[in-house]
């Protein structure tokens, strides 16, 4: 942040000390600005990152009691059987009455 501040110092004083029209003076105000935005912006992302690598860890995926079995899914079947869904109530359905079977070992792909 000091060296920002630094910069749109040295910033406005050579705009200061220059000769100044309407034109120049806009354009050094835009970019003391847009100089500022981005110090802002570069603190912000720092900030996250300490936030962020302060938060207690979830554990190890190993420590679950519910894990399940080593054979778990045994066979990998799926079945949909006149399914209706919607994004949220109020809202028309998006699958009507959807029918089919997965069968183990098959890829399934969907697309609108």
């Amino acid at each position: 942040m000091v060296l920002v501040t630094q910069v749109l110092c040295e910033k406005i004083s050579t705009s200061l000390c220059c000769e100044t029209s309407p034109a120049n003076e806009e354009r050094t105000a835009a970019e003391i600005v847009w100089m500022y935005a981005m110090a802002e912006q570069s603190m912000n992302s720092v900030e996250r990152i300490l936030v962020y690598t302060s938060l207690p860890s979830e554990g190890l995926p190993s420590e679950s009691k519910n894990q399940p079995q080593h054979s778990w899914p045994a066979q990998g079947r799926i079945e949909f059987r006149d399914v209706e869904l919607q994004y949220r109530e109020g809202l028309p359905m998006v699958l009507k009455g959807i029918t089919f079977d997965v069968q183990p070992g098959e890829k399934v792909h969907a697309f609108s």
